[in-house]
């Protein structure tokens, strides 16, 4: 009598194990904080000094008195607020810091708005971290100055807008409208982006 040979069952090769979609949507942008936050952190200005409009921020944000003109009210009310959430230090220090995170948040926002684009993640997430270390921003974003809130304010309303044209949310078109006349009172180059912003409006 004959056995009954069985063939073995075949084995089916496995592709390469790929992360959780949550996963893969939170790591891009903690790999861009975690960049951006050491090379920030390591060469953050600690105190008074870097220029004369650094030290001047600093002192006028710490007593709320007027600085040269345009005064920058809306940079030192947040520096203010800032510096009662995160009393570490010595002001000079976390008027540096405000600028630091700033410039992180701003770069975070460029992502979202490269997002918003069709750009795929990866260059979205090395794009906004190559802007964050380029050699000017990453000076304004280790003392205390304007610019890293004033790239803020433009990444979030350029952001907005775009959030607005493509699915009609009213909410997104108040609040871009809103940051935008906020950020008059950070710095007044922020006027370039009207064109741009009546044009969307009457498009």
């Amino acid at each position: 009598m004959s056995a009954t040979v069985h063939s073995p069952e075949p084995v089916l090769a496995r592709g390469p194990r790929r992360l959780p979609d949550w996963l893969t949507r939170r790591l891009p942008p903690w790999a861009l904080v975690v960049v951006l936050g050491g090379v920030y952190g390591l060469t953050l200005l600690p105190g008074a000094g870097y220029s004369p409009d650094t030290a001047e921020m600093q002192f006028s944000g710490r007593l709320l008195c007027v600085t040269h003109p345009t005064v920058n009210p809306t940079y030192l009310l947040l520096l203010h607020a800032f510096s009662r959430l995160f009393p570490v230090g010595s002001f000079a220090f976390v008027a540096n810091l405000f600028s630091a995170l700033c410039s992180i948040l701003a770069c975070l926002a460029l992502r979202r708005l490269m997002l918003r684009l069709g750009v795929r993640s990866a260059i979205a997430t090395a794009t906004a971290i190559a802007f964050g270390l380029t050699p000017t921003f990453w000076r304004m974003s280790i003392v205390a100055e304007v610019y890293s809130l004033h790239a803020l304010f433009l990444a979030l309303v350029a952001d907005g807008l775009l959030r607005w044209r493509q699915t009609g949310e009213r909410r997104a078109l108040i609040v871009a409208s809103g940051l935008y006349a906020a950020s008059f009172g950070n710095h007044l180059t922020t006027v370039t982006l009207l064109p741009a912003f009546v044009f969307l409006l009457m498009a």
